[in-house]
């Protein structure tokens, strides 16, 4: 497919990571406004800094399919679209989108509702696992499939976890993902638009 028919298809994928990205600012702007009537719980905006930088990174990574697929079919489309539907729904259950009303806490509403986007969260390292081994050739029985392995099941275990180990992980996650755009960053700076 040339390179102006994949901007037809790279639309739906930017329109979708454009959606969750207002979406999760839109909830930190909901949670920093309701400061005064619950105090904030630190635990799901740390998740939401983490799937902030998937978002940025997955909008990223879209431009190299461009030369990674050399004939587009529906079916491919389809496959590539569970990505930013999988990001889309973790950035709209991480955060509340309204301001809460008096006697509603940010920790009660992340445990019932929020901490949902950890399985979003675990399906999309999962989907991403399996799309980097499938365009980018990357080994499933190597040193990064174990720390893909490891990766996919962090938000899991923190879904079943304590709140003391469930910060833990957050905060792990966060660090993991700052230092990976770190050490990525050489080839960030490579890619010509």
């Amino acid at each position: 497919m040339p390179g102006t028919e994949f901007q037809w298809l790279a639309v739906v994928f930017g329109m979708l990571t454009g959606l969750g990205v207002t979406r999760l600012l839109s909830g930190v702007v909901a949670t920093l406004r309701s400061r005064a009537t619950s105090k904030i719980d630190w635990l799901p905006l740390i998740w939401s800094a983490s799937l902030f930088l998937m978002l940025l990174e997955y909008w990223w990574s879209t431009y190299s399919l461009k030369s990674l697929i050399n004939v587009w079919t529906y079916n491919e489309f389809l496959r590539l679209l569970v990505s930013p539907l999988l990001l889309f729904f973790s950035a709209a259950l991480i955060l509340p989108v309204h301001e809460l009303k008096a006697g509603e806490t940010h920790q009660e509403v992340f445990e019932s509702h929020g901490h949902w986007a950890l399985l979003g969260f675990s399906a999309y390292y999962a989907e991403y696992f399996w799309e980097a081994a499938r365009y980018w050739d990357n080994q499933w029985f190597s040193g990064w499939g174990v720390f893909m392995v490891v990766i996919i099941l962090l938000p899991i275990i923190a879904f079943f976890s304590s709140r003391r180990v469930h910060l833990v992980i957050a905060t792990a996650v966060l660090v993991i993902q700052v230092l990976g755009i770190s050490v990525d960053f050489g080839e960030l700076q490579d890619v010509r638009f």
